[in-house]
């Protein structure tokens, strides 16, 4: 028996499909790093080495990110009220994580500015302005309260954005231009939207979507590295992409890695539209942990005593009342008798004069630049007050803080 060309290359094409089903859809797609630079900031050698590589620590801090050597490109997918355009995952922001997965915030008083849009017009940036105005857009607030929020919290922990590192005649506040651009040329990199609409998964409210496809749309647009994604009550609403970076935050290389956080997301994921047709969240659980509003303790897991009113643990007397409140950008703030909470020189500290610092939660627990273990030098005993720390750099005396809503 004979068969024509056409018949044998047709079953090859069967035989090969059901031997190795791989499909357009299955390949990973290269991602190519953003074409950066700037003429103001200092040249970088070509050996540079990558962010938490073992060389980082000891590099030319203008041209090695440390410590904060993962860098989180964080979008936002608001749908009730709506953010944005409809077929757009918008811009939260360029985040500096250390190497284990914590972070430091609000690190550079010196680099802090009232409004980026002021600065940006003053440079002449109206170009840049028109398009942050459309895909860097808060849920809440100005655009211009957010972009400055983000370069005070973050902005000011990149090390390769110090005055020392730019010439001594660039114009005042390069750096945040520098920054600026380089935050929306890393976020067009990421088209979340589009790369979920090629896997053919597209906003619906009728439809839930399996995580894993979810992911693997994502992951193989992205070196097939692990992208992180958020859900609140089973919604998709946030997407973060994880880099090294090889060279300065406005002119280095972003290299894809792996996803070092956990996804809050269930086994199926509700993608509703930004069109009012995808109903309203269902109400927060009972069971989640106490919000904005709420008044209560803050205990130590595992140990007797508390936090008292100007943030010390102590545990001969009455344990002061404190009150959770909403942060503008997310997360939570504190607040006692005493004022604002923050971690001041290292240390929790309650006091009139301290800003309003930016906590997050884990369950009841507070959790300050990703480190929700606190840590202190010794137990207090008597009248004794002794101060907490976040992260282990307080002492040998490890625990949680815990928020007992009254």
């Amino acid at each position: 028996m004979q068969f024509s060309l056409a018949t044998i290359a047709t079953v090859a094409a069967a035989v090969s499909a059901l031997v190795c089903p791989y499909t357009k859809r299955d390949a990973v797609a290269a991602f190519t790093s953003p074409p950066l630079s700037s003429a103001d900031h200092k040249s970088c050698p070509a050996d540079t080495p990558v962010s938490c590589s073992s060389g980082a620590g000891s590099a030319d801090l203008c041209c090695t990110e440390s410590p904060g050597g993962v860098l989180v490109l964080t979008q936002f997918w608001d749908w009730t009220p709506a953010i944005g355009p409809d077929d757009l995952f918008t811009l939260h922001g360029l985040w500096p994580d250390n190497c284990d997965g914590s972070y430091a915030q609000f690190c550079d008083k010196s680099m802090e500015v009232q409004s980026v849009a002021a600065v940006l017009q003053q440079l002449g940036e109206t170009e840049l302005l028109d398009k942050m105005n459309k895909i860097w857009i808060p849920n809440r607030g100005s655009t211009d309260s957010f972009w400055t929020h983000e370069w005070n919290k973050h902005a000011t922990c990149m090390s390769t954005l110090k005055d020392k590192c730019y010439s001594s005649d660039a114009p005042q506040y390069q750096s945040l231009a520098d920054w600026a651009h380089t935050v929306v040329n890393v976020f067009e990199t990421v088209n979340t939207y589009k790369f979920l609409e090629a896997a053919g998964i597209t906003p619906d409210s009728s439809k839930t979507y399996a995580k894993t496809d979810f992911l693997n749309a994502l992951n193989s647009n992205f070196d097939g590295k692990q992208v992180h994604i958020s859900c609140k009550s089973g919604y998709i609403s946030e997407v973060w992409y994880y880099f090294h970076l090889k060279g300065s935050v406005v002119s280095g290389q972003y290299l894809p890695i792996d996803d070092i956080g956990s996804s809050s997301c269930p086994d199926q994921i509700k993608f509703p539209p930004k069109d009012g047709s995808g109903g309203t969240p269902p109400p927060t659980d009972p069971s989640d942990p106490p919000t904005g509003g709420s008044k209560g303790f803050i205990n130590i897991s595992g140990q007797s005593g508390c936090l008292i009113s100007n943030g010390n643990w102590y545990t001969s007397g009455t344990c002061a009342t404190y009150t959770l409140g909403e942060s503008q950008y997310g997360g939570v703030t504190l607040t006692s008798s005493k004022g604002p909470c923050d971690v001041v020189n290292g240390k929790f500290s309650c006091a009139s004069g301290n800003n309003a610092g930016q906590f997050t939660q884990d369950g009841s627990n507070i959790v300050y630049g990703g480190k929700s273990d606190w840590s202190a030098p010794s137990v207090p005993s008597g009248s004794q007050q002794v101060g907490v720390s976040p992260g282990s750099a307080g002492g040998s005396v490890s625990f949680n803080l815990v928020f007992a809503a009254k």
